[in-house]
């Protein structure tokens, strides 16, 4: 081929070409494109970061950072609101830095295929910043300040500084690929999903706290809508964290709006919690992110240090170990139990360890002691305001080692000491508690050990007390299978074993009588006169009340009962006009009206029992008020209220307290408390003399029906104190100085209840003298004799107190448990 043959291209293209015109093509020929251009022209060189300076840092790192110091330290949820009340919070509030970090890695390897996801991510991840922004928003200035002075302004500072980092990216991200390529990035969907998402996560919380708002309010109405829908849809952890920390901001905008200006108060919250769970807030263990004020490093937790209730638990203190030592004369009809209790703090804090301990009922505490560097300090008893004064100074001013009791209701007194030394310091208390026992027949007597209702420490589950009983006569228990019977070498009877705490209610123990004994006297070593102190019991039947008025409390602790409740009406006489009451968010009749008991009226109430929806806690006083009318129409009737524990306050209390005030003789109110836990109502209405505390629980209550049945008769006990010589009765037998005690504490009770200053005054000097205490004298164990000196206080003698072993007849012979 020679070179005319060779063709040449852009002479053939000028040669077919027009000037200014274009070739005409078919309609349907293709369109031949020129091989230099192409759709996806190269991309801009990559690079693996971009915007350095601020999208890494503050987009992906800081979050990150922020997280988890919040999950590791609860910082903001300790001091404002807990911004990830939940696991799906942390999930969102991670999503924000791993979005963040995935379109980084996109960006730097230019991955274009995930354009259109990244595009949704990143909305997601501003949706979600944008609401954290909102809500840290109040905590800005705190941020700032926090840059200048200390450097951790920038946590709060997280969630906005995070939203401009991401809307960065969103810049970016516009640059990956061709400016050509029209796929849509979708910034609103994502944004909404992601608005969506928190709100989502947020409906829970949401719900509680509205619920919370109403169920705080004073009218009936909305507030017990309010707990009814806490039950079905609010956040329990939510709820126990308001118990412990007021929560003035909040995570949930919706809420935080409905609250504005009247926060639920702590107060308010506990009162909800046990409204709708059933169970008082510092029966369970504390959220694990809770602290009152993180910059008191001695009140962390605990509040109520030197404080007259329990409140709630506080972390790292528990209930080391436990035994009780009781020592039984049944013919007597007395008893002298030795708690010893010894408490353990873990923690990193000085701790206070209170405890609300139910008595035997008419027991009285006549001993407290104290170990102090390995050795047993006698307690000093003094009035009531002189101890607990010298308690607080020495105690929660000056840290020292003291011990307090005082009374906080009917056969129920406050047990506390501080300060428990931290990482794992000891404190060693013993109460001794002088109690009658319950007479139920000629040949039998028993007793009810002491128990705790309420404390603001732990116990394991596996805790146990360690239980010994010794008499002269014979013993059995009654629901406490675990103790052993055994006769000692001196011909004495014991029981011993371990009894787990929560069981430490449910049963007692069964002393033998000697038939016609019914007389019995002790020396008063306590008075400057010679006297003797006696005492006579003596049978006598009762007539059963014209009516009764039954309410029964419809919280869900006692569910388990209502068969037991049921079964228990069956021993009630015919003829008695009863009522059945429920005590649920008011008060429902169950019985519409008095009806005359017979067999088929009581086989109504048992089935009116066992239909009932026992759901949540309920206060009583409503019911109890309505009760009140009922039985006040006769003369002499009776209330007899059934119940599990009370451990919110009362909004009707004062016009139930009014009533009995200005009708002094009014219904006597038979108290039966079913489930361990805390009485407020019991604890305002102790100095009502026409209110009893039933025995042994259910077993208790049959024992009343017996004697109203006249199947049984009701024991009356006379005690008093008459001069040295004269005659006590040949057929009276001695006893201990316990029986002078149980005199000398009704004697105080009989002079506080004229509400006179001079018998006041009296009260307490006997109550000092027979060292016990009563509604006005307590008793405090302090460190040295100074301490003692400043508060006008003397600790007793140690040779004058009671003691396990006693020192006159019974003596006890205590084995190793």
């Amino acid at each position: 081929m020679n070179r005319n043959d060779e063709p040449v291209l852009n002479e053939n293209v000028q040669a077919d070409t027009a000037p200014y015109e274009l070739p005409v093509m078919p309609p349907d020929a293709p369109i031949p494109l020129p091989r230099e251009i192409n759709l996806y022209p190269a991309a801009a060189p990559k690079r693996k970061y971009f915007s350095n300076t601020f999208f890494f840092p503050f987009g992906i790192l800081l979050p990150c950072i922020s997280l988890g110091v919040e999950l590791t330290t609860h910082m903001c949820a300790e001091e404002f609101f807990d911004p990830m009340p939940t696991v799906w919070h942390v999930f969102l509030v991670a999503f924000v830095p791993v979005s963040n970090a995935f379109l980084l890695y996109a960006r730097g390897k230019d991955l274009v295929e995930y354009r259109s996801l990244l595009g949704i991510t990143n909305g997601v991840t501003i949706g979600i910043a944008t609401f954290y922004t909102l809500v840290y928003l109040p905590l800005l200035p705190i941020g700032i300040i926090g840059i200048i002075f200390v450097g951790l302004g920038f946590l709060p500072l997280t969630p906005v500084l995070a939203l401009i980092a991401s809307l960065v990216g969103r810049k970016h991200l516009h640059q990956l690929g061709a400016p050509v390529l029209e796929t849509k990035l979708r910034l609103w969907t994502g944004f909404v999903l992601g608005m969506l998402a928190v709100v989502v996560t947020e409906i829970p919380a949401t719900v509680t706290r509205i619920g919370m708002q109403m169920a705080s309010s004073p009218v009936s109405e909305t507030n017990n809508r309010g707990v009814k829908m806490l039950r079905s849809f609010g956040t329990k952890n939510l709820m126990l964290r308001s118990c412990y920390q007021q929560q003035n901001a909040m995570s949930d905008l919706v809420s935080t709006v409905v609250a504005m200006g009247d926060p639920v108060s702590t107060g308010e919250a506990k009162t909800i919690y046990y409204r709708v769970t059933g169970t008082p807030f510092n029966a369970e263990k504390p959220p694990t992110n809770i602290k009152y004020q993180r910059w008191d490093n001695e009140l962390e937790f605990d509040r109520n240090v030197g404080g007259e209730i329990v409140a709630g638990q506080v972390k790292g203190l528990s209930l080391l170990s436990s035994r009780q030592d009781q020592s039984i004369d049944a013919n007597a009809a007395v008893s002298y139990t030795e708690w010893t209790l010894v408490f353990k703090n873990i923690s990193d804090r000085q701790r206070e360890a209170r405890a609300q301990i139910a008595l035997p009922p008419g027991a009285v505490v006549s001993r407290l002691t104290l170990w102090i560097n390995g050795e047993e300090r006698e307690a000093a008893f003094g009035g009531r305001s002189q101890v607990r004064e010298a308690y607080q100074q020495v105690a929660v001013q000056q840290r020292r080692d003291p011990v307090l009791v005082t009374t906080t209701g009917m056969d129920r007194v406050l047990l506390q000491c501080f300060p428990i030394q931290p990482n794992g310091g000891e404190m060693k208390v013993r109460l001794g508690i002088t109690a009658p026992l319950q007479i139920e027949t000629q040949t039998e007597a028993t007793l009810q050990l002491p128990f705790i209702i309420e404390r603001n420490f732990g116990v394991d589950e596996k805790a146990q007390h360690y239980v010994w009983v010794e008499s002269k006569q014979q013993l059995s228990a009654t629901n406490f299978a675990s103790l052993k019977p055994e006769q000692t070498e001196a011909g004495k009877f014991a029981l011993r074993g371990n009894i787990a705490d929560a069981k430490l209610a449910d049963g007692f123990i069964r002393a033998t009588r000697t038939t016609n004994t019914n007389k019995a006297w002790t020396l008063d070593q306590h008075s400057k006169n010679p006297a003797v102190i006696t005492q006579e019991i003596e049978e006598q039947k009762i007539a059963a009340p014209p009516r009764v008025i039954f309410v029964v409390d419809g919280s869900r602790q006692m569910n388990d009962l209502r068969q037991r409740i049921a079964d228990s009406l069956a021993k009630l006489p015919d003829g008695i006009e009863a009522e059945l009451l429920l005590a649920s968010d008011g008060w429902i009749d169950l019985s519409h009206g008095v009806k005359t008991l017979s067999l088929q009226t009581r086989q109504e109430f048992a089935k009116l029992l066992k239909d009932i929806d026992f759901i949540g806690g309920h206060d009583n006083a409503p019911a109890l008020l309505q009760a009140w009318n009922g039985a006040a129409e006769k003369p002499d009737s009776a209330i007899i209220w059934m119940h599990g524990a009370q451990p919110i306050e009362m909004r009707m209390l004062d016009e139930l307290q009014q009533r009995y005030e200005r009708r002094p003789n009014g219904p006597r109110i038979y108290d039966l408390q079913l489930v361990t836990g805390p009485n407020r109502l019991a604890e305002n209405l102790g100095k009502i003399k026409t209110i009893a505390t039933i025995p042994n629980r259910m077993h208790g209550l049959e024992n009343l029906f017996a004697q109203w049945s006249g199947t049984a008769s009701h024991p009356v006990i006379t005690r008093e104190k008459i001069k040295r010589g004269n005659s006590s009765g040949n057929d009276a037998i001695e006893t201990s100085d316990h029986l002078a005690r149980l005199w000398a504490n009704g004697e105080v009770l009989r002079l506080a209840a004229a509400h006179d200053e001079n018998k006041n005054a009296e009260a307490v000097k006997l109550a000092v003298n027979y060292q016990l205490v009563t509604p006005v004298s307590g008793a405090v164990v302090l460190e040295t004799k100074e301490q003692y000196e400043r508060n006008n206080l003397e600790a007793v003698n140690p040779n004058s107190v009671p003691t396990i072993p006693e020192p006159e007849e019974w003596l006890l012979i205590y084995g190793q448990l």
